[in-house]
């Protein structure tokens, strides 16, 4: 087989064959987009009274990293930032056990794990809570087609996690500092961008497909785009341009 594009969750950024979808998340669209909607969790939910959560294992590291530096800080950090269990496949079977706390933090902790990105960074986005990333690859490089790479500054917060492990710097001081208008308008940008890395229940109405296109359509249209840039390259006598990833990408108004 050649020039074939493979949807995955995730790939190894750089390469052309393979463009990665968003995971689902454990937020239900349902038939009328009740996860971005104006009656959304997101947009209902109260004050959001803590400063930042961490979802994920828990296991004391061998070596530093960027968790171990996480759940040291959150350890004397109670009050501002909680901590949920998922070790053992505990939010996987369920996930309110992590859906419910995100509604109620302002920033969720995005460290990467076995993979660069995580499931929970899509969560976060429908949930309103403002994901911080530790690295690079974490999702700038990986989700073109669903989300602006060009834009991250807009949604998220990036801490390098060298600076956390190695250097001192204080997760929870960092994200003290974000201004609480700023955060607002992260939160609203992360509202807005929500229908974009959902995927639809079958049967959703036609008002909802009209206003927003989901993550299958964009993983579509960017797949057919991907083969027209192909066959032009083909055309045009340049095969060496048919893995190129410029112009690959659609960054949102």
């Amino acid at each position: 087989l050649r020039n074939f594009t493979i949807l995955t969750l995730e790939s190894a950024p750089g390469r052309g064959r393979s463009t990665p979808s968003p995971h689902p998340t454990s937020f239900p669209s349902g038939r009328r987009c009740r996860a971005c909607g104006p009656g959304s969790p997101a947009r209902a939910a109260p004050r959001r009274t803590a400063l930042m959560l961490y979802a994920g294992g828990v296991s004391k590291p061998s070596r530093p990293n960027i968790r171990g530096a996480i759940l040291a800080e959150c350890a004397n950090r109670t009050a501002s930032c909680i901590v949920v269990d998922c070790s053992a496949g505990a939010c996987a079977l369920d996930p309110g056990v992590y859906m419910r706390p995100m509604l109620r933090a302002r920033f969720c902790l995005e460290p990467p794990g076995d993979t660069p990105s995580r499931r929970n960074t899509f969560d976060a986005i429908v949930a309103g809570c403002v994901p911080v990333f530790f690295e690079h690859d974490a999702a700038r490089l990986q989700y073109g087609w669903h989300l602006p790479p060009g834009g991250y500054d807009q949604f998220s917060v990036t801490i390098p996690k060298e600076s956390v492990v190695m250097g001192g710097v204080r997760i929870a001081d960092v994200l003290a500092a974000v201004p609480e208008a700023q955060v607002a308008r992260m939160r609203a940008r992360l509202l807005e961008m929500a229908p974009r890395v959902l995927y639809r229940r079958h049967g959703s109405t036609p008002e909802l497909k009209e206003a927003s296109k989901d993550a299958v359509d964009l993983a579509v249209e960017g797949a057919l785009r991907r083969i027209r840039n192909r066959v032009r390259a083909l055309d045009g006598g340049d095969p060496d341009a048919i893995y190129s990833l410029e112009d690959d990408v659609v960054d949102m108004v």
